[in-house]
């Protein structure tokens, strides 16, 4: 009659709780080829054929320590460097989306938006249901001068996910080509989402711009209401009420724009404390 089989890992010791260090991607592919060299017996056409494989097998992965450290070298304002670094991800992995995406923000900190186009325009290729990179191209082709693109793109952003920013900055695009009221339109749809006085500040100048003086007026005078400050804001009002022919009101706004635009305006701007500062006091 046959024993029954016993469980042979009632005979095993007790395993001890090891924590390993984490290895990086090289440490991992160097380990590899020790171990390859010792299967292949040192055969020089089977250690090569199986250090090739690994090389190839471990590019993912220092490609995405590249992309981390350059991440770093941003932070750090080591743009230069930042850019070798991402670059070299690429070299070993063209499909990392991550990748392009820095490097677009690199191009961008440089000034060179007409390269992020590029990446931007490859990320979007590889993530093609993906909204934010089509925002970041709009920014893009307006930084480079291509505004009617950057309108295109921002159209695709509001179809798919409106926002008041994305009106704001399509408002902005529609404005620089000529076309001042489709960016009233815009700035009036981002207001209805998020009445800021930045984007009161835009429309206001797009009503002077269509000769809309009085409507002009009311929305710079929201925006002094909320930022009491902003001396642009008071130029731009004076230039409105000369045009209705209110030339006191214009010279007592531009009195005050200049006042503030003094060195010893800016100081008391730099030390009174902004409208949310007051709030949380």
């Amino acid at each position: 009659m046959r024993s029954k089989p016993q469980n042979t890992r009632e005979f095993l010791p007790p395993q001890p709780n090891i924590k390993l260090a984490p290895v990086t991607a090289e440490e991992f592919r160097r380990r590899r080829m020790r171990r390859a060299a010792l299967i292949t017996g040192g055969s020089a056409a089977g250690i090569a054929a199986i250090i090739l494989l690994l090389i190839r097998s471990s590019e993912p992965a220092i490609a995405l320590d590249q992309v981390r450290n350059a991440k770093t070298l941003m932070a750090e304002g080591k743009l230069n460097e930042a850019l070798t670094a991402v670059n070299n991800a690429l070299e070993r992995n063209s499909r990392l989306t991550e990748a392009y995406r820095l490097r677009a923000a690199i191009y961008r900190a440089t000034g060179r938006s007409d390269l992020a186009v590029n990446d931007l325009s490859r990320l979007i290729e590889l993530e093609p249901g993906t909204i934010e990179p089509y925002r970041m191209r709009a920014q893009a082709y307006r930084e480079s001068g291509q505004c009617r693109a950057a309108i295109a793109d921002l159209t695709r952003v509001i179809q798919a996910s409106p926002s008041a920013q994305a009106y704001n900055d399509r408002g902005v695009c529609y404005r620089e080509v000529g076309d001042v009221r489709a960016a009233v339109n815009d700035f009036t749809q981002a207001l209805a989402m998020n009445p800021s006085s930045h984007t009161y500040l835009q429309r206001g100048m797009a009503l002077l711009a269509m000769g809309e003086a009085e409507r002009a007026i009311a929305d710079l005078n929201r925006v002094i209401e909320m930022e009491p400050r902003l001396s642009g804001a008071y130029r731009a009002r004076a230039t409105a009420r000369e045009a209705t022919g209110d030339a006191a009101g214009a010279a007592a706004d531009r009195a005050t724009a200049e006042s503030m635009e003094t060195p010893m305006g800016r100081l008391a701007d730099a030390s009174e404390p902004t409208p949310q500062a007051r709030v949380h006091r």
